[in-house]
């Protein structure tokens, strides 16, 4: 089995219909509404800042998966 991440945009009055609708369907293991940022990044340093660390410690956590995975893999 794969586990699947993916980030979509609907209007507030979807949401819970779309939860509904993809819970039947799969097995759901996280479903969070994301906060809208936009203003804190244009407007915060602090926030812009520790947003750019953490993608590139996401990057880092990504590349190491990558690159070692294959190790712990079932056969």
């Amino acid at each position: 089995m794969e586990t699947i991440n993916i980030t979509v945009k609907l209007h507030e009055h979807q949401v819970v219909r779309f939860q509904q609708f993809i819970e039947e369907h799969v097995e759901v293991l996280d479903f969070k509404i994301l906060p809208d940022t936009q203003k804190m990044w244009d407007e915060d340093e602090v926030f812009q800042s520790m947003v750019k660390e953490q993608k590139k410690h996401n990057k880092l956590v990504s590349k190491y998966i990558n690159d070692n995975n294959n190790k712990y893999k079932t056969k």
